[in-house]
């Protein structure tokens, strides 16, 4: 019979810190839902653990046991430390903690699996386990590292209808929230963001290198000093027809006080076209697989700056859903099957919606040209 445990601790287990004998407590709480084999896993602590039926270790070598009736302030000082597996003689620490926030914990896969004597080096085994592996478990944003760096993996759809960019997004992220995507959940602490930016797209002319694409400059910036720094954001996209991967590299944090068209292409070294300006209104879903893929579900509406809402083609709106990174080293073939899973998943959604989805890789370069061609005739396409 396998049982499956969330062990709590000292704090300064996790962080090696010298403890005392009352620091090597350790209390086991059953998961009332024994969790998949996962990368990572993301447990609710007011429903997956049973904290009613506890059993309290008072210290390693200490051959007694009993039933766990905690303190709330005991809680205080201790925190989950890992999942525990125990199979008839065999036990294993399946997990360790990435981060504790208030109702969640979330753990990822340990990076050793090596079998734990028995219950009573528990203590000892979880604490070497958070000394080896300090930097991956306690610094986890140095931990996210994206398959293929340049490559852009993106699936858009387009709808049957108008609908409100903002009502959709809350309806996606509700349907996230609530567990409606299997082996998916919400990206702890970067589930939501919502962006405002100007875009001044130029598509690349026939040259020696025969690179095809746009290069652009985007209003966008992480690290103003002042709030009306001219800090933008370079992109470079080099591909020849709108598909689901191309070629994709941003430059972050670029001083832009002079002509931006003239900047570009001198900084890339091509020569251009200038499309007209638009601007990009979008809230960002961030997910997570079970394997620790992250992606990024968005609901877009874009519109050329100046036009109004009378010329249809001067607005587009898309869903796009984007693979970011994983939690860790990449496993190719597991995010490219969670991507296509989670696009699947999502289409099926706006199905059942009847907002009536097309699948596309409709890009913002072929946005553009089609509304420069049909201004021109005065008529949508």
């Amino acid at each position: 019979m396998e049982l499956n445990f969330v062990v709590y601790g000292s704090w300064k287990i996790r962080h090696n810190e010298p403890m005392q004998l009352d620091d090597k407590q350790l209390a086991l709480f059953p998961l009332r839902i024994i969790p998949e084999e996962r990368e990572s896993i993301l447990l609710k602590t007011d429903s997956s653990v049973d904290f009613q039926s506890g059993i309290v270790f008072d210290g390693p070598g200490e051959e007694s046991e009993h039933s766990a009736d905690m303190d709330p302030d005991w809680f205080l000082t201790h925190i989950p430390l890992a999942v525990l597996v125990r199979q008839e003689n065999v036990i294993r620490v399946t997990h360790l903690t990435l981060r504790v926030e208030e109702g969640f914990i979330q753990l990822v896969r340990n990076p050793g699996n090596e079998r734990v004597p028995d219950m009573k080096s528990l203590g000892e085994h979880i604490y070497n386990l958070y000394e080896q592996s300090h930097l991956y478990l306690s610094n986890h944003e140095c931990y996210y590292i994206k398959a293929n760096e340049t490559t852009e993996l993106e699936q858009k759809f387009h709808f049957g209808r108008h609908l409100s960019y903002w009502r959709a997004h809350q309806e996606i992220f509700e349907a996230f929230d609530r567990g409606e995507f299997p082996g998916y959940t919400l990206k702890l602490g970067d589930e939501y963001q919502s962006w405002s930016f100007d875009n001044y797209l130029y598509e690349l002319k026939p040259d020696a290198q025969e690179d095809r694409g746009y290069i652009s400059a985007i209003h966008y910036c992480k690290r103003k000093n002042q709030w009306n720094d001219p800090l933008y954001m370079f992109k470079k996209k080099i591909y020849s027809e709108d598909t689901l991967e191309r070629w994709e590299k941003n430059y972050e944090n670029q001083w832009i006080d002079q002509d931006v068209q003239m900047l570009l292409e001198d900084y890339f070294g091509y020569s251009t076209e200038p499309l007209p300006p638009w601007r990009r209104t979008r809230s960002d879903i961030g997910v997570e697989s079970a394997n620790g893929n992250i992606f990024m579900v968005n609901i877009d509406d874009c519109r050329v700056l100046g036009e109004s809402g009378a010329t249809p083609w001067a607005k587009l709106q898309q869903c796009e859903i984007e693979y970011m990174s994983t939690r860790g080293i990449p496993d190719e073939e597991k995010v490219y099957a969670d991507f296509h899973r989670l696009t699947a998943l999502v289409e099926q959604f706006f199905i059942l919606k009847g907002w009536q989805p097309q699948s596309t890789y409709y890009s913002k370069l072929t946005f553009l040209k089609d509304y420069v061609n049909q201004s021109s005739k005065g008529a949508p396409a």
